[in-house]
């Protein structure tokens, strides 16, 4: 737009992902490369956030602000502990020894095997990380480190080590920009009211459309619903209309998820399956895509993530919860009359016999090789080559590539790019129509416990706070696992700030 002259961006406590982050930054950058201005103010600003500054051509910070930019962290809670005192026992059964998504139940730290997975993950975030803070700060890589473990920062000491260009209230930003940049004023349009006026904007002509379908939250059977539940059926339904609508002319898939059952993953797949070959179908990876939603993306024609973008974990786990000693604590008897050797194997108060288990551990074998085989189909790879990079693991977009589990590194735009060129169309005769998939909100666990306390002592405690989310989280993947589904999932948050 050639009236618009450069972009203040406010930016606070930003809540996405290392992928949104880098998502954003390119598309910064990209706006810049018109010799268009970018200014940042900022009150808190978070080491993500500090990513996505350090692009502009001034960051301004309050004179009260703060600046947390103190490296990367990644924790997990385990809570065999807990579950050991109320007398809960979680059996598992599970193909790859990286499908960690088991362990903070039945484990009280963290295997080996996770530990290595997540010190892979945090040394490629740290190295996008300190490089594009580095090039945006004209700081050497070195001195970019040094001045990370020196944090956190006030305004002062932020301005001190050349993370900010300047010290001032909000009210001053105007007259700042002016005097930078020689101008007499400065007409500004909020960017909601800037994206109204372009939608006005539009040509009334029929175009020819490109479908973006977001898939995102855990996969389940059936219709989409609250709590970030991505149906199968609700899903399938978009991909269908989608394929059978001649306007449209090819499918971008915006994934993200960090899976969920096999039976929704697989539901999903052979619909894609079904449109591959009609029109181009294109899967663009945000923050996550791995287990279950990467299975899912196996008949796309080319798949693309970011750097930083959490893939793979090609692997399968079942797991179950056992209560007969809480029941017996909380003087509960169960009797059981049963036809059947196995009627009740999934019984929440016994455990499982050797036999029963040989026999779920065989048939996660059994579609941990479906898994494989549908990879080794999409990707163009021998079985072995899938196995050797599976076991659960998952990767960065960096590694993914290398890996050959993804074909580009980009983000949304790249992929709006893609279907141009495979659908020979270009951006002006063509409109990107989006859908989503996911369900109402729901009142959860988490928000009754929250609004039951938020005027007593909630507010201001942040283990509280942390407890809960958990429980809603894992309160949902038990939910998911109470009749026995089998598992494409990365159900545990990993949190990195």
């Amino acid at each position: 737009d050639e009236s618009i002259g450069g972009i203040i961006l406010n930016i606070g406590r930003f809540g996405g992902g290392m992928a949104t982050a880098s998502e954003i930054r390119n598309a910064l950058l990209r706006f810049k490369e018109d010799g268009k201005k970018i200014i940042v103010y900022s009150e808190i600003l978070t080491g993500k956030g500090l990513l996505l500054a350090s692009v502009a051509d001034m960051i301004m910070m309050n004179p009260s602000g703060y600046l947390y930019f103190t490296g990367l962290r990644a924790s997990i809670s385990y809570y065999k502990g807990l579950l050991d005192k109320i007398g809960v026992e979680v059996e598992f059964v599970r193909v790859g020894r990286y499908k960690s998504a088991v362990e903070p139940f039945s484990f009280d730290s963290m295997s080996y095997s996770f530990k290595e997975e997540i010190d892979a993950i945090l040394d490629d975030y740290q190295n996008f990380y300190i490089e594009g803070i580095s090039e945006g700060r004209n700081l050497s890589e070195d001195d970019t480190k040094a001045i990370q473990d020196k944090g956190p920062f006030t305004a002062s000491e932020a301005l001190k080590n050349k993370l900010i260009d300047k010290i001032a209230y909000e009210n001053e930003i105007d007259d700042i920009i002016k005097k930078k940049y020689g101008l007499k004023s400065i007409v500004k349009i909020k960017g909601r009211n800037y994206e109204k006026q372009k939608k006005l904007n539009r040509e009334w002509a029929e175009k020819k459309k490109i479908a973006i379908i977001h898939l995102s939250g855990s996969i389940v059977p059936g219709e989409s619903r609250g709590g970030g539940l991505l149906g199968a059926r609700t899903a399938s339904r978009i991909i269908k209309n989608a394929r059978e609508d001649r306007s449209v002319k090819a499918i971008i898939l915006r994934i993200n998820s960090g899976g969920g059952t096999v039976l929704g993953s697989d539901i999903i797949w052979n619909e894609l399956n079904r449109t591959k070959g009609k029109k181009p179908i294109i899967a663009s990876f945000g923050d996550i895509s791995a287990s279950g939603a990467y299975y899912l993306a196996m008949p796309a024609d080319s798949i693309l993530a970011e750097k930083t973008t959490l893939t793979g974990s090609i692997g399968i786990f079942m797991a179950l919860p056992k209560v007969k000693e809480l029941y017996e604590k909380l003087g509960i008897r169960r009797e059981v009359i049963k036809r059947g050797k196995h009627a009740d194997i999934l019984s929440d108060d016994r455990k499982w016999t050797d036999e029963e288990r040989e026999l779920l551990q065989r048939q996660l074998n059994e579609l941990y090789q479906d898994f494989v085989n549908k990879v080794s189909e999409g990707r163009g790879m021998t079985s072995v080559e899938v196995d050797s990079v599976g076991m659960g693991r998952l990767w960065t977009g960096e590694d993914a590539l290398a890996n050959g589990l993804i074909d580009m590194i980009g983000g949304i735009r790249e992929a709006e790019n893609l279907s141009l060129r495979m659908t020979g169309l270009i951006r002006e005769e063509v409109e990107f129509i989006s859908f989503g998939t996911s369900g109402r909100s729901k009142i959860s666990i988490g928000v009754l416990l929250k609004e039951s306390v938020k005027d007593k002592f909630y507010a201001n405690n942040q283990l509280l706070e942390s407890i809960i989310e958990e429980i809603d989280l894992y309160g949902e993947l038990f939910m998911l696992m109470k009749d026995g589904g089998l598992m494409l999932m990365v159900p545990y948050e990993l949190e990195i700030e």
